[in-house]
């Protein structure tokens, strides 16, 4: 069984859920294999209004041109990587923030005007602006008398 740490030291039970991600995390690592994308990296926010929908996304040591961002329908997918900055010689000796490729998929309540969307990074923030399309938008409708 797998032991937790806490403040107050080791407690020799942990539930169930967290011993199968703790053996998960240990066969990717000994794969080498990235999961990322599994814990939702990285992560965003949205909000709608009226107009359309904003995602941001803290994205520190990603590179613009890193950054591949496309719109289809009412489907927004962001794809980019975070690169390694180590030196081959140096070795790390822990390591929180993921790196390597990343893909998130979003797919909003309407359609989006591709045209208009816009994305800027600033201060490693990632801010999109997905306007929802006319076609799309509500329309009052005078009724008249006959």
């Amino acid at each position: 069984m797998f032991r937790s740490r806490n403040r107050g030291g080791l407690y020799p039970w942990v539930s169930l859920g967290d011993q199968i991600e703790r053996l998960n995390s240990e066969f990717n690592r000994l794969f080498g294999r990235a999961t990322y994308n599994e814990v939702g990296f990285p992560a965003f926010n949205i909000w709608n209004n009226a107009e359309g929908s904003v995602l941001t996304s803290e994205l520190p040591g990603v590179k613009i041109d890193d950054i591949e961002l496309t719109v289809t329908g009412s489907v927004v997918t962001i794809k980019g990587a975070r690169k390694n900055a180590l030196n081959e010689q140096d070795r790390y000796v822990r390591r929180e923030r993921p790196e390597g490729e990343f893909v998130r998929t979003f797919e909003l309540p309407f359609q989006i005007d591709a045209a208009k969307v816009s994305a800027k990074a600033k201060n490693g923030v990632l801010s999109i602006e997905l306007p929802r399309a006319e076609s799309d938008k509500p329309r009052k409708i005078t009724v008249s008398a006959s």
